[in-house]
């Protein structure tokens, strides 16, 4: 094969007394290192071989710093025809895939699972007859690619086929959210986490200033751990835990999220149903920016909000 070479080595600080640029103070390691060169075409190369004046020390290495990171953005991006990196789902809290919605028709949704990263294909079968029996806030799906869930109100339909195996049922439609503007009016916390006074009373916050505390609260309440309501919570503190180092516990946490942001829950005390995080519409990622400390873990949230649209924000969820 022939190869046609068209560049040209040229020295930022010149390699000899007299040259352009020359550095009496350099080392002469250093100028003979590949930090004091730079690629260039034969025409670019005469120029700066000849000009100083243009062409300064600064200049000649802001162009290759520049370059090399232009060079590195692009071996890092994926080709366009490369696959998408691998979503799960969740079929109920005891089954997660690689996988995703393989066909929608109408209210019925086919799932394609890949393979199993929590639970089993026996496990699928099983969950499959005993669906009925199962608390209704435990039957449902969620798909990170989507980033939303349904619930569940038929049957599950398991078929394989080859390496892939293919989940069909009847969903609900999209539970209704809270706008932002709408939140109910809570006790507000402080910054250390406790209630706090104002005004002769206790401090309260509601609406879009509701928000950041409705989705701490919820992200950091154990999923049992609540007396009253023994299904309600969140399990990332579970799968921190569980999966600490792993790299499936952004996509876990992603997959909590959404459930709880769109799978109703229905409060047997108040006998109304409503999302946990009843505004946040779809949920396009979940982040962990941080270590743990003080039992909290930094993560970032990126979701949209009903009536408000986009909203990104960073919290410490207390997961230990």
């Amino acid at each position: 094969m022939a190869v046609s070479n068209m560049g040209t080595a040229a020295h930022i600080c010149a390699a000899a007394p007299g040259g352009r640029r020359y550095d009496p103070t350099m080392m002469p390691e250093a100028r003979a290192g590949v930090g004091n060169g730079i690629w260039l075409c034969a025409n670019h190369g005469r120029l700066v071989d000849t000009d100083d004046v243009t062409y300064t020390v600064g200049e000649l290495h802001e162009f290759k710093l520049h370059h090399e990171r232009r060079r590195q953005l692009a071996l890092s991006a994926q080709p366009a025809t490369a696959p998408e990196s691998p979503h799960l789902l969740a079929i109920g809290p005891g089954i997660v895939c690689v996988g995703d919605v393989d066909q929608v028709q109408g209210l019925r949704w086919r799932l394609r699972i890949d393979h199993f990263v929590i639970g089993a294909f026996a496990d699928l079968i099983s969950l499959a007859g005993a669906l009925p029996s199962i608390p209704a806030y435990d039957r449902y799906v969620v798909v990170n690619s989507l980033g939303e869930g349904r619930s569940l109100t038929g049957a599950l339909t398991v078929e394989r086929r080859g390496a892939q195996v293919l989940v069909t049922s009847d969903v609900a439609p999209a539970f209704p959210r809270t706008r932002a503007a709408e939140l109910p009016t809570d006790l507000a916390l402080s910054a250390k986490h406790d209630l706090f006074v104002e005004g002769g009373d206790f401090a309260t916050v509601s609406g879009l200033a509701a928000l950041p505390q409705k989705l701490l609260t919820n992200l950091s309440l154990r999923r049992g751990e609540s007396p009253f309501h023994t299904t309600y919570g969140s399990r990332l503190a579970e799968y921190w835990t569980n999966y600490v180092g792993s790299p499936w516990l952004g996509e876990l946490m992603k997959l909590d999220v959404i459930r709880l942001a769109s799978i109703p829950y229905a409060d047997p005390v108040l006998g109304q149903a409503c999302t946990p995080l009843q505004c946040v519409d779809r949920v396009n990622s979940v982040e962990v920016i941080g270590d743990l400390a003080d039992r909290r873990l930094p993560v970032r949230l990126d979701l949209q909000i009903a009536g408000l649209g986009a909203w990104s924000r960073d919290l410490a969820v207390h997961v230990a």
